[in-house]
């Protein structure tokens, strides 16, 4: 059970709701729906969300980079707009704590073969 749900009612804090990262993407983005709905900015998210990414991301630097040109999108958009796109990220997007996320294998072939003459 995750640590922000012991508290009935209560919303997470920010680093509750990006910590549930770690216990899969339904959960998070449960954690991060109550997040904005108690009040919590998509700034804030979009802010604190590169540290965890690159801290989960293992020794794989280019599978953080994907990531968090996710975030610079979500901040990009309109601002009423910002909280669903980060819970579609937080949804359906690689996860931080998936490194090898559904298209892993084809972009290091594609890294791979670039050195290749």
């Amino acid at each position: 059970m995750a640590s922000w749900r012991r508290q009935a009612g209560a919303a997470p804090d920010l680093p509750a709701a990006l910590a549930s990262l770690a216990g899969g993407r339904v959960d998070a983005a449960r954690a991060l729906a109550a997040y904005f709905s108690g009040g919590g900015a998509t700034a804030d998210v979009i802010a604190a969300w590169p540290d965890v990414v690159v801290a989960r991301a293992g020794a794989d630097v280019h599978h953080y980079k994907f990531n968090c040109a996710l975030l610079e999108e979500a901040e990009a958009a309109l601002p009423e707009y910002r909280a669903a796109l980060l819970l579609g990220i937080t949804l359906r997007g690689p996860a931080p704590s998936t490194p090898r996320w559904s298209r892993y294998d084809t972009a290091t072939a594609i890294i791979a073969s670039l050195g290749r003459s």
